[in-house]
């Protein structure tokens, strides 16, 4: 992996232990904040139940953690993406690739 690819500061966040008023787990943790490589893959505009929704799909590269969740998000550039993919390319640990949705 070329590191220099590497320019942009992404959080990394697991799912809160904290609860609330009605003991119910939420909110975030930041586990990590790490050197990657955001690049948009597709956006798109859909209309369901009578509304215009938004999707954007974008990959995050970073170094190889082996931590990191599907039920994760990834904080960069102040917005908030859902991890729904994680790749290992040829099963090393040099790097993954997270394959990520845009929060509304």
């Amino acid at each position: 992996m070329n590191p220099g690819m590497l320019n942009r500061r992404v959080t990394l966040q697991k799912p809160g232990e904290t609860r609330d008023g009605a003991g119910q787990l939420g909110g975030w943790t930041d586990v990590a904040t790490v050197w990657a490589a955001v690049l948009p893959l597709r956006g798109r505009e859909y209309f369901a139940a009578e509304r215009v929704d938004s999707e954007v799909t974008i990959r995050i590269i970073v170094r190889y953690r082996a931590d990191v969740g599907t039920n994760w998000r990834a904080l960069c550039g102040g917005q908030a993406y859902h991890i729904v993919e994680i790749i290992n390319p040829a099963d090393g640990k040099e790097q993954l690739q997270l394959m990520c949705k845009w929060v509304d």
